[in-house]
């Protein structure tokens, strides 16, 4: 039993160990600019798309296509 908790011990250390050392790894080698700029081109890019259907929405158009969807699921309801 001895030696299981030695060997436990010593791979909770080692695991420690690897993990601090990933951590490193990863904070130096992604900087935080580059993050920071690419989240912020997808929220932009992503705003403008939901803008669009905002504004296609509110025009009040109905495509023909889209009303007879309209239609066919309210029969489905009925």
């Amino acid at each position: 039993m001895g030696d299981f908790e030695r060997v436990f011990e010593d791979l909770d250390v080692k695991t420690e160990e690897l993990n601090g050392a990933l951590d490193n790894v990863y904070s130096t080698s992604i900087e935080q600019n580059e993050v920071s700029t690419l989240l912020s081109e997808m929220k932009d890019a992503h705003g403008m798309e939901v803008g669009g259907g905002i504004a296609n929405a509110n025009s009040g158009q109905v495509s023909a296509g889209q009303k007879n969807e309209v239609d066919d699921m309210q029969k489905k309801l009925d």
